[in-house]
């Protein structure tokens, strides 16, 4: 039985203290600096302005916790900051030799540091693990050439000789390079903003081979576990929210006042000046604002056919986790000075406040322990994984790839795929 298209859940946000989402100015001329924000509707022929909270605002801040709490899921389960690195430095090289195996001539290693300078993104130092083996004090690029060197080894034992050879020519540079992606790099979670590790569906393998970038993109997202063979097309946070390209099955609906609030309070602040810690002068402004205790209502719709079989049983609960996080998440501006924080209601529900942001991350942690067993169990089913690569084989093979070239791709994925059962190993605690 198909699962119902379209799930639709009423949401309620009651302010707790007061409330600033900056927008537009309105259409009456300005006696204020910073107004909220409004949209307009038209009622009874008269425009009417609504102070609203967009349901952008909302999906982005649930977006970016989601992020957030499963790439703290993942350096958990691996154990620190130095195990994340190479597992970084192990899954480039998986994706290097198969690059390598269906790219036959040029320089790889020149390919692979244009694709990953493409970016142009500037390395950010990462926050310290707990404990001692944070990433102060680790040389990153060290730890990705030595998970590089372990796929070149492996490689050199299963008669791989001519594709070790090829990989170790790149060992040298290309964790360099990677070490100004490391965020663009994080296993099982992708950064949907980078253009080269942002989610690629599974029809992308129709163009393997013939371009190379896509080539080196999909075995890349495959070997640092965000995409798995017909299987799970995407990464869990863009299968949820989507990503450039790819439409998000959450749509949010923004969030109207109930009643008429009136005439909003407005606040006079001033800029201090850093030098002489006094007041700046010439930086007196006015902040109109939503006072506590104001309540809003809205919808999220959920497109249920649009999530894989494996999440789609999690949603509710992935749903609900996030929308406790706003308890530790205030909204909108002004968030030092007290601001922004809420409490939600899920279809009259009110979610309770957790004692502390660890529960959160206990909860995500029990929910994508069961997703990736689920995915473990699948990979490793050799009869179902064979199938999954001969029916993609079979594929190019009625497009026109020529012999060699369709060979040389089921090659390259067997190995991505025994890449991957190592790597959910390594995740769920068995490698």
């Amino acid at each position: 039985m198909l699962p119902r298209y379209v799930k639709i859940y009423r949401i309620g946000v009651e302010t707790l203290s007061p409330l600033h989402i900056g927008g537009e100015r309105g259409i009456r001329p300005a006696t204020i600096d910073l107004k909220v924000y409004r949209r307009i509707e038209l009622r009874s022929g008269t425009s009417v302005e609504i102070p609203i909270i967009p349901g952008s605002t909302m999906k982005g801040i649930l977006r970016h916790t989601f992020e957030d709490l499963l790439r703290s899921y993942v350096l958990d389960r691996l154990g620190s900051w130095q195990k994340v690195l190479n597992v970084i430095g192990r899954s480039l090289g998986i994706a290097i030799a198969g690059y390598a195996q269906v790219v036959r001539g040029g320089n790889i290693c020149e390919d692979i540091a244009n694709y990953l300078l493409r970016d142009q993104q500037i390395y950010v130092e990462l926050p310290d693990d707990k404990g001692a083996g944070g990433v102060q004090g680790l040389d990153i690029a060290q730890c990705i050439r030595e998970g590089m060197e372990e796929v070149v080894k492996k490689l050199s034992r299963e008669e791989h000789g001519d594709i070790a050879k090829r990989l170790s020519n790149c060992a040298e540079k290309i964790p360099q390079v990677a070490s100004l992606n490391i965020v663009a790099l994080y296993p099982f979670v992708c950064d949907p903003t980078s253009p080269l590790t942002a989610d690629l569906p599974d029809t992308a393998f129709l163009d393997v081979v013939r371009d190379r970038g896509i080539t080196f993109r999909l075995f890349l997202s495959m070997a640092l576990g965000r995409k798995f063979l017909f299987l799970q097309e995407v990464c869990p946070v863009c299968m949820l929210f989507g990503a450039p390209g790819r439409l998000s099955p959450l749509m949010f609906e923004d969030l109207k006042p109930v009643g008429d609030l009136g005439i909003l309070p407005v606040r006079t602040r001033i800029a201090v000046d850093r030098d002489t810690a006094t007041a700046k002068y010439g930086k007196l402004f006015t902040l109109e604002y939503i006072p506590p205790g104001t309540r809003f209502e809205g919808e999220i719709r959920i497109v249920m056919g649009m999530i894989n079989s494996i999440l789609r049983d999690k949603v509710d609960e992935i749903l609900k986790i996030l929308l406790k996080s706003l308890s530790f998440r205030p909204i909108g501006g002004f968030k030092s000075v007290g601001m922004g924080s809420i409490k939600i209601d899920l279809e009259k529900e009110v979610l309770s406040t957790p004692s502390n942001p660890d529960k959160l991350s206990e909860d995500i942690r029990n929910i994508f322990n069961d997703v990736f067993e689920e995915i473990s169990k699948e990979i490793k089913n050799d009869e179902k994984t064979n199938a999954r690569i001969d029916l993609l084989k079979r594929k190019l093979s009625v497009i026109g790839f020529d012999e060699e070239d369709v060979k040389a791709v089921g090659e390259a994925l067997k190995y991505i795929v025994d890449h991957q059962k190592e790597l959910l190993e390594n995740l769920l605690g068995r490698g």
